[in-house]
């Protein structure tokens, strides 16, 4: 009866609802809702608001993650340029604003698209509209991402039909558990457009801080869809569909109310290129190249055409060919360590020179494996010295044949033909890249043909006398500028002369450094061999101990004195020989070569337990060990690779223990997971933290906050190699190792990620 009562009462609540002049929708959906729930011959799926707080960190469990889905969405949208701006995000409760240029969103495809769970948007519709790209974000994991990121979210998008933009206010905080989703609202509102077309996020609240690096990180998650432009003036291809002018993603900070640039295309791949080189054939046929160097203070022009012995000869079916490149040396001393390992592989997934018609991509050239230049062959064939192979080059060609009668496509559509156009095209572009790189070649006095005669590197010289060279070089450049005219400076600032000698001085203090750095790195590889002979010989005098033990209790087992020491120093002793077996496979495992998948799961227990009594014996215990997951596995390493790593962070931790006033009381927690294609592994301390002033130095060679004079004979001291070498180990393996937001009741936190073993992805 009561029940029968209860649906005449919402039936009455929902007539005089929908009666209403000004219904309200909330409050309809609301009486609906529980009026449904007295179908007696049916039932409904229903969700609990908390439902978006949960799919949000289970979906996206990584806030870099979160914000490259953002970026992605952005890709779809067919925007050409995405810009995001951290504002006060060194710590949480910042903001970050993402604003693109893309198609925007219609009343309709933001309710039925962006508000609405599990769409189907991008499957029924996975290639864009504007320019046909393959749709790169994850299924409807954007509004989680937002959720993921920060406590608001202030959406407002316009598209060019539209008179107006829609802006719509998402407080994450009303999705509290409990609540039924549906139930919650948020306003919609028109406003003046901002701009013709395009999408604004700003997340308000951050929930966690934000570092260059892991800004820098999310460049390099969606680097893929990042192409460079065209340089040739765009054409609206015979499909009526415009040719795709690339896209890219520009990320900033803003301090002091202007915006820093954190990570570009230039800034993370381009400004480590060796040289840039650019060719052309004019509408003419005479064709030309450049190559610029700010490294080697180069900049050298100089005319091609088909014909070697007659350099001035214009080309005879090549006309308005554009061609831009970025070179590259893969030696360590021409690209900064931390970023050899991810640009060389970078080059080798994505370097060549690819092919652009009318605006258009052609497939496959500039594919991996792809060697339509024949660079790779002349490479291999060590007639040109300087290295020119695909993955030392990011670039492109770019031809321009609007009637299709110079490049036709071939019959199956895989390529152009290879007729006189197309011959003339590859020994323009081949000619073009092979020159510069000898040129740059010739700058850096290196060797650029296998048959050049009377070349002498000054590579013959110690880096001592190399090193005084230059600085003499920069000296007397000094006093050639203090002997010519030069313009007054005013506000103080120094005079060229000054400023020359300056980097002498630096040039110096920098090439000894690395000389010292070199020396130290002599000794330490010395002192490895030494180690390992010192572990060997005391393994075997701990097998001989040990026999001695036992002949001892069998002679004189009887008193009670020795029976109960000479357990106590087999205890000891079997304690000296695991630490010395530790390190005897470490080392023995070094002489090793051949790279083996690591189980990481396992030698983080390995180490836990072998570690546990010298950490307690310092005041410190290792905790939470369930957070290590099981099965995590690395791609091929150096096992004796992951004892340095583990050995210099555990160091780094009781030291910092030892400082702080947890002393006695230390924990160090480690855990474990694997995200997609990334293993991370966060080694985190309740010492005394690492200040905020030498952050930006504790990977530096030979910075330490420990040394020798001041320490007593029990405590550890530092080299200052100890994350250099960490670094380093990680860096040639694609990996890196950063600071990060530490756990609670923890006062350091340092991150690795590694990638994960092929076969486990």
């Amino acid at each position: 009866m009561k029940s029968s009562r209860n649906q005449q009462k919402l039936l009455s609540q929902l007539r005089s609802l929908l009666e209403s002049r000004a219904p309200d929708y909330g409050q309809i959906l609301k009486v609906s809702s529980k009026l449904a729930s007295f179908d007696p011959e049916n039932v409904r799926f229903t969700a609990d608001s908390g439902l978006i707080s949960r799919l949000g960190k289970e979906l996206v469990a990584r806030q870099e993650t979160a914000v490259s889905e953002l970026v992605k969405n952005a890709f779809d949208a067919d925007a050409l340029r995405v810009r995001l701006v951290f504002a006060n995000a060194e710590k949480p409760g910042g903001e970050l604003v993402i604003s693109d240029d893309g198609l925007g969103m219609t009343r309709q495809q933001l309710v039925n698209g962006f508000m609405r769970l599990a769409s189907t948007e991008k499957v029924d519709e996975p290639i864009s509209p504007r320019y046909g790209r393959q749709r790169a974000g994850r299924k409807g994991i954007g509004r989680f991402a937002a959720q993921r990121l920060g406590e608001r979210l202030q959406l407002t998008t316009q598209t060019e039909s539209t008179r107006t933009a829609l802006s719509v206010d998402i407080d994450w905080r009303d999705f509290e558990r409990g609540n039924d989703l549906f139930e919650i609202s948020s306003q919609l509102v028109d406003l003046p457009k901002e701009r013709d077309e395009g999408t604004t996020l700003r997340i308000v609240g951050l929930r966690e801080a934000w570092t260059d690096a892991q800004v820098a990180r999310v460049y390099r998650y969606v680097s893929e869809l990042i192409q460079p432009y065209p340089l040739a003036r765009r054409r609206r291809p015979l499909t009526g569909r415009e040719a795709d002018p690339g896209f890219k993603a520009l990320f900033y900070r803003s301090v002091d109310g202007e915006d820093l640039e954190i990570a570009s295309e230039e800034r993370m791949i381009f400004d480590y290129a060796l040289a840039e080189v650019t060719a052309k054939v004019n509408s003419t046929g005479r064709g030309s190249w450049r190559v610029m160097s700010r490294r080697f203070n180069l900049d050298h022009k100089s005319t091609i055409s088909a014909d070697s012995d007659n350099p001035k000869l214009p080309f005879e079916c090549l006309r308005n060919v554009h061609l831009k490149a970025y070179y590259f040396n893969w030696a360590p001393d021409l690209v900064p360590g931390q970023q050899l390992s991810r640009l060389r592989n970078l080059a080798q997934e994505q370097g060549g020179i690819r092919l652009y018609r009318n605006g258009f991509r052609v497939l496959p050239y500039g594919e991996r494996k792809n060697d339509w230049l024949g660079l790779d062959e002349e490479y291999r064939k060590r007639t040109v010295l300087p290295p020119i192979a695909n993955p030392n080059w990011f670039g492109f060609v770019e031809v321009s044949d609007p009637d299709g009668d110079k490049f036709e496509e071939t019959s199956s559509r895989e390529g152009v033909e290879n007729n006189s156009a197309y011959q003339e095209l590859v020994a323009f572009a081949r000619s073009a890249l092979i020159a510069a790189a000898q040129r740059v070649a010739s700058v850096r006095e290196r060797k650029q043909t296998a048959s050049q005669k009377g070349f002498r590197s000054k590579l013959a010289k110690s880096p001592s006398e190399l090193l005084e060279q230059v600085a003499n070089e920069l000296e007397e450049a000094a006093n050639e500028l203090e002997q010519s005219p030069r313009p007054t400076l005013a506000n103080g600032l120094s005079s060229p002369s000054a400023a020359v000698r300056d980097a002498a001085q630096h040039v110096r203090a920098v090439g000894q450094e690395i000389i010292h750095e070199n020396a130290m790195l002599r000794v330490l590889a010395g002192l490895g061999l030494t180690i390992g002979m010192f572990t060997h010989e005391v393994l075997t005098q701990l097998l001989h101990l040990r026999s001695l033990i036992e002949d001892w209790l069998n002679i004189y087992g009887h008193n009670s004195a020795v029976k109960k020491i000479l357990p106590l120093l087999e205890s000891k002793l079997e304690l000296l020989r695991s630490y010395a077996g530790y390190f005897d496979e470490a080392i023995s495992a070094n002489v090793r070569r051949d790279l083996e998948e690591q189980d990481v799961t396992k030698t983080l227990f390995d180490f836990v337990e072998q570690f546990e009594r010298a950490a307690e014996r310092n005041g410190t215990k290792f905790v939470e060990r369930a957070e290590i997951d099981e099965d995590l596995m690395t791609l091929p390493m150096h096992p004796s690779e992951w004892a340095s790593i583990l050995g210099n962070l555990l160091t780094n931790s009781l030291k910092a223990i030892r400082r702080s006033s947890n002393r006695g009381r230390g924990r160090i927690l480690i855990r474990a997971r694997r995200e997609q294609k990334t293993v991370l592994i966060d080694f985190a301390d309740n010492g005394d933290g690492i200040p905020r002033s030498n952050e930006d130095q504790i990977f530096n060679p030979f910075f330490t906050t420990t040394h020798l004079a001041s320490s007593t004979h029990d405590e550890l001291t530092g080299t200052g190699l100890g994350l250099t070498i960490v670094r380093d180990i990680l860096s040639a393996y694609g990996g890196d190792i950063y600071l990060t937001m530490p756990p609670d009741g923890f006062k350091t936190c340092f991150r690795i990620e590694i990638p994960a073993a092929e076969q486990a992805t």
